[in-house]
């Protein structure tokens, strides 16, 4: 009567359970009726709630049917149990019978309601119509309706025409996008820090020494203040961090590189493989190599083919900060004066440094040298000035930062943090100054989520 046309196909006999009357018929003949909520939206035996198929429950309940429908009263409806339709279905053989249920689908036009062609089907994994009700396994597939001449392709996408393409403003980004796109950032740096440190923790532990017991415990606790705790066959973090990694850009990808994802894709699923099978020592240097040169490509891919919107800017600031409050960690770790030997060896290390060291000063690695580098040289990516310029840069971009405004709070965050590091040398830049800077870093995601990402 919805649409003024008689019923194709009969309705199916109902009794409310809110009349005494209806109530006992529906207790008595239980074994040939499916019961369920009498204002639910859903078939009956698609509901997520407790229901009644065959006399039997949909999940452990601690009463019997009868009891459960007295209780229930007038919330409880029910309907006669009907035979399914049935369809063909590979079971791995050949094709043979299975019951199946069709949802089809309305849309309101201004003309009226009009069924939308196809649907969705539920298929039961046997012969058992009951099994099917109960959620019991199964398979869903979509229905199509084959057409009998071709379709002509339609798309939503307006044509450039006459007039040629319009190229779209790129500085529109959903905060949500670009809280996704920054924290990716962040997981993925995270996780490349971990991995560094995991490699050259593992590299002194298959080499080690009774002088290399000290700096194996700090290295130890580095790594888990990363919640990669290196006591485990395979950190957990570590594959927290590449899972989250993997979650925030598949909130984003249709703003997201195809190869980039296919990349984190892939390393999520190395990840995976190597958490059954390494083993700590050399094995595990290995692994950590193998990790690193895909955690690379990946940010290789990012430098080189993200389109530079105002996505893959959240995304660098995202990857910056986190890797200017890592390094900060790192040094007021390592460099600390009381740190043990071969500390400065490994934070150069660990920030993929050798080389640079190695052409900037024709001496071995000292607790200036190693500042000088991995805190206060500009032209060093690894170092922590560099990546604080780079997000000063990107933060110029943002929305509400002409130069003609006051400063915003996170500008004026900025100056403060690149402030309180240019004005040191080496030999002023301690430890509890580097852990001070650390928290201006922290402080910088904060304004940053403050005025972008909520």
């Amino acid at each position: 009567a919805l649409t003024g046309q008689p019923l194709a196909l009969p309705n199916i006999a109902t009794w409310w359970c809110g009349q005494a009357q209806e109530r006992d018929y529906v207790k008595a003949n239980a074994e040939r009726m499916t019961i369920g909520n009498a204002f639910a939206t859903r078939l009956l035996f698609d509901l997520d709630d407790v229901s009644a198929v065959g006399g039997n429950f949909n999940r452990d309940v601690r009463e019997t049917v009868e009891n459960w429908i007295d209780h229930g009263g007038g919330q409880l409806v029910g309907q006669e149990a009907i035979m399914l339709s049935t369809t063909p279905a590979f079971d791995g053989a050949q094709l043979v019978p299975r019951p199946m249920s069709l949802r089809v689908f309305l849309a309101r036009t201004p003309s009226g309601w009009e069924v939308m062609p196809g649907g969705f089907a539920r298929i039961g994994r046997s012969s058992d119509s009951a099994a099917l009700a109960m959620q019991s396994g199964g398979s869903a597939a979509d229905v199509w309706v084959i057409g009998r001449e071709p379709v002509s392709s339609e798309s939503m996408l307006s044509n450039a025409g006459a007039g040629g393409a319009v190229r779209q403003q790129p500085g529109v980004l959903p905060s949500r996008a670009a809280d996704n796109l920054y924290w990716m950032g962040r997981y993925v740096e995270r996780a490349e820090n971990a991995i560094r440190i995991l490699r050259s923790y593992h590299s002194r532990l298959a080499d080690m020494s009774s002088t290399d017991a000290a700096l194996l415990e700090m290295t130890a606790g580095l790594l888990k203040g990363l919640d990669a705790d290196p006591d485990e066959r395979f950190p957990l973090g570590l594959q927290a961090m590449l899972k989250s990694a993997s979650t925030s850009a598949g909130h984003v990808r249709d703003r997201f590189s195809v190869d980039g994802w296919h990349a984190l894709y892939d390393l999520d699923k190395t990840v995976t493989s190597m958490s059954e099978t390494v083993r700590p020592g050399d094995d595990m240097v290995r692994a950590m190599t193998v990790l690193l040169r895909k955690i690379s490509g990946f940010s290789g891919l990012i430098h080189d083919n993200m389109y530079r919107f105002m996505g893959w800017r959240f995304l660098s600031i995202g990857k910056a900060v986190e890797r200017a409050y890592l390094l900060c960690t790192l040094l007021a770790e390592l460099a600390d004066p009381g740190a043990p030997d071969g500390s400065l060896d490994l934070a150069v290390e660990a920030a993929d440094s050798v080389m640079s060291h190695r052409r900037r000063y024709a001496v071995s690695t000292s607790r200036e040298t190693v500042i000088d580098l991995l805190a206060l040289d500009p032209l060093n990516p690894r170092s922590i000035i560099c990546q604080l310029n780079e997000i000063a840069s990107h933060i110029e971009y943002l929305p509400n930062t002409e130069f003609h405004r006051q400063l915003s709070p996170l500008q004026r965050q900025m100056l403060q943090t690149k402030a309180a590091l240019a004005v040191h040398t080496p030999d002023t830049l301690g430890t509890e100054i580097l852990t001070d800077i650390r928290g201006q870093v922290g402080a910088l995601s904060d304004f940053l989520s403050s005025a972008y990402l909520r």
